[in-house]
């Protein structure tokens, strides 16, 4: 008994064709994904070192996604401030204020430095910022100069660690991992378009 197997050939030509001229689009699409994803990479990458959230790091992160032409995209990572020693877990003592910066080491303390009025007790008009004093302190009704109080110090910079600890090698990696999966994905959405095609 003859089997008879056709196929709309030209239909299904018309419709690679269009394909074809999609690809530069696909590829646009896959680059720019793929570079959006680098804020969580470099996020991530960063909070392997510092005893911090991504939460926290990612308003740091001073990034810029940007296309170039039809296929490409680029991201770069801007020099970023010094975070504040708020985001590191800061604890009022009898002696200072402790706080945690690296993952790999223990607490550092700031001597004498405050957060309130005593410990445990974190005054709302301060921020959640760790403080020193400065200057002698004036007595009531005494004549001379009030004590000023002013920051101490901050932590480190998102940047500065990412930079410091030589990142962009395994970012490098994860980015072309990303743009496999962000490709294979794009051809599974196109093989899905083309009619008769499983």
């Amino acid at each position: 008994m003859p089997i008879t197997i056709s196929v709309d050939a030209k239909g299904l030509i018309k419709e690679l064709e269009q394909l074809a001229n999609s690809l530069p689009k696909q590829l646009g699409i896959v680059t720019w994904k793929t570079a959006k994803k680098g804020k969580s990479f470099i996020a991530k990458s960063v909070t392997e070192e510092l005893a911090v959230t991504q939460k926290v790091i990612k308003p740091f992160l001073h990034l810029q996604t940007k296309k170039i032409g039809k296929t490409r995209s680029s991201l770069t990572l801007f020099k970023s401030k010094r975070m504040s020693l708020r985001h590191f877990k800061p604890k009022q003592t009898g002696v200072g204020v402790s706080y945690k910066i690296s993952k790999r080491g223990g607490r550092q303390i700031i001597p004498h430095a405050f957060m309130g009025p005593k410990p445990g007790v974190i005054a709302p008009r301060l921020g959640g910022n760790v403080w020193l004093r400065e200057g002698a302190r004036k007595a009531k009704g005494a004549p001379g100069l009030s004590q000023r109080i002013r920051r101490a110090g901050a932590g480190p910079s998102p940047w500065g660690v990412f930079v410091l600890q030589k990142k962009s090698t395994a970012l490098s990696k994860l980015l072309r991992e990303e743009m496999r999966k962000q490709l294979a994905e794009r051809l599974r959405i196109i093989k899905l378009k083309i009619p008769g095609v499983n």
